[in-house]
């Protein structure tokens, strides 16, 4: 009896803490509707918990969404790298040096490997690194400003991905913070009821669906 239910049954649920905080809101704004007490201040006293974890939980799911369209593009953008884009600039550069010679190794020293093995960040590396060893070949002009290119969309691709990754972190900490005050809100509520329906306690189930 001296534990917080609510807050340990919707600890891994802000779905859950959700429908029963507008079950319990709702059940108590119906009770309400007569002006009679406690019902009144409860609703009350409820609602600015319940409309905030509701804010905050609405722009966490928001934010969810972004993150998944930002890394799939992310995600698009390196299989693009790791098959047509690396297949493309070693095209390119054997139309002016073929493959095993010392220019051709001097741009590609480790292959296709870097391009399509390896960490997100070591992979945008590999293509940065790409970039700067064809301003040593101006034969690869028309290369060079294909791979520039693509650099800059991966990059943009990488960061916003990063970005919209920490927007959700903070996103769920502060949706984590108002699922606090929203069980420590309903157990009180929940306390109010016992107290009022202590010779029927079954009434209270009401409210707790």
């Amino acid at each position: 009896f001296l534990n917080n239910t609510f807050f340990f049954f919707f600890e891994e649920s802000y779905r859950g803490c959700k429908k029963l905080g507008d079950y319990t809101l709702s059940a108590l704004n119906q009770s309400a509707q007569s002006g009679a007490e406690p019902f009144v201040t409860l609703a009350n006293e409820l609602q600015l918990y319940v409309t905030d974890f509701n804010n905050q939980y609405a722009n966490w799911k928001s934010t969810q969404g972004t993150q998944k369209s930002k890394t799939n593009t992310l995600v698009q953008n390196l299989a693009t790298l790791s098959s047509q884009k690396i297949d493309d600039w070693e095209f390119a550069t054997q139309q002016q040096y073929r493959k095993n010679t010392p220019e051709f190794i001097d741009i590609f020293p480790n292959g296709r490997s870097p391009f399509q093995s390896g960490s997100q960040e070591d992979r945008l590396a590999a293509v940065s690194t790409l970039s700067k060893k064809l301003n040593d070949y101006d034969s690869l002009e028309a290369l060079r400003i294909d791979v520039n290119s693509f650099l800059a969309s991966l990059t943009a691709s990488f960061n916003s991905q990063k970005s919209t990754k920490a927007g959700t972190k903070m996103e769920s900490g502060a949706l984590e913070a108002a699922r606090v005050k929203v069980c420590e809100e309903l157990f009180g509520t929940y306390g109010a009821l016992i107290q009022f329906y202590r010779k029927t306690p079954l009434e209270v189930g009401n409210y707790f669906d």
